[in-house]
């Protein structure tokens, strides 16, 4: 992690991390226009470079108890307090219901076609396949009916209006796991029970064989699978540090 040197005041004050000059920034003892420099700079350069301009809003105190009310867990240099819903991409919905209407379109021409220019059955198989597609891309644009809440406690995912939830004292850890499909490869948030949770058996044993995992999430919610982890992998271990 870079630490750096500030200019202020015709003084040279520091070495501060970057977590540093932000909360500076917040309460006023450092102003975006001041100098600082860190190790690989060839220059000394303005602070607005390194910390963005303007002043954050602080974070309200952290309550001192989690009982009835929201709890504050800090993820770097960011405190997010529970409970926190993320919700999936709208593009990815609105791209598997135009992608399935193409299909669908493709089998019926392949229907009327009679046979002529591609198999009758395919434009069937076309038709119904992607017509549930077209189904799922509907649903999934309701609001509602896809989400992962993560609260004190655990943690819940819905897709298709199906809620899962999960303590975190169940998770072994969370992982980045590849999933192919087609000729595409697909990365997801995954996770190993912990012992003696085992979950639904028979899901966790398909999973094990698919992707070496107990379970995974259906979605990675707007953000880079390996971010998503990594910060459930924090909540994690605050409720580890609270039992």
């Amino acid at each position: 992690m870079s630490t750096y040197w500030l200019a202020r005041g015709g003084k040279q004050l520091g070495p501060y991390s970057i977590g540093d000059l932000r909360r500076m920034v917040t309460d006023g003892s450092a102003a975006i226009e001041d100098a600082v420099w860190a190790e690989g700079m060839t220059n000394w350069v303005p602070l607005s470079q390194v910390v963005p301009r303007g002043r954050p809003t602080p974070p309200p105190p952290p309550p001192t108890t989690t009982a009835g009310r929201d709890y504050a867990v800090r993820a770097g240099d960011r405190q997010l307090r529970f409970p926190l819903v993320l919700y999936p991409k709208r593009s990815k919905s609105l791209f598997v219901l135009l992608a399935s209407a193409i299909f669908v379109a493709i089998g019926v021409w392949m229907i009327q076609s009679g046979g002529a220019d591609a198999p009758i059955w395919a434009g069937y198989a076309s038709v119904v396949f992607f017509g549930l597609g077209i189904v799922v891309g509907i649903i999934q644009l309701f609001p509602g009916s896809a989400f992962l809440r993560l609260d004190d406690a655990g943690f819940t995912f819905c897709s298709l209006f199906r809620q899962t939830s999960l303590r975190w004292t169940d998770i072994d850890q969370f992982f980045v796991v590849d999933i192919r499909a087609g000729f595409r490869t697909n990365e997801m948030v995954a996770w190993n029970f912990a012992p003696p949770f085992q979950g639904n058996k028979r899901s966790s044993a398909f999973s094990q064989a698919l992707a070496d995992c107990d379970a995974g999430l259906p979605d990675t919610y707007g953000k880079r699978a390996e971010e998503l982890a990594g910060f459930m992998n924090e909540c994690l271990a605050q409720a580890v540090a609270r039992m």
